[in-house]
């Protein structure tokens, strides 16, 4: 676009010329400054709800050795993990 060979008629026309190249360029960028930030407020979401999730199943873990603690001797939960 810059490098065009185009024969001006006075420095005004292609002052003209390069103002509309740069607002099209400076569209251009803001279009995509907006879908990078799109993009890390998506990542952000998606990372938020793995973090959500990871919590959960660390408490259910928890939870269940709890459970398996109270109604398994350690000697059979021994047994049991050496079977596994």
């Amino acid at each position: 676009m810059l490098n065009a060979k185009n024969a001006f008629k006075d420095i005004a026309e292609e002052l003209s010329a390069y103002k509309e190249i740069t607002s099209k360029l400076k569209m251009k960028y803001d279009c995509a400054l907006n879908e990078i930030k799109d993009l890390q407020s998506e990542q952000n979401g998606e990372k938020e709800d793995l973090m959500i999730q990871l919590r959960q199943q660390d408490l259910d873990i928890k939870f269940y050795t709890k459970v398996v603690d109270m109604v398994m001797k350690p000697e059979e939960l021994a047994k049991l993990k050496m079977k596994s």
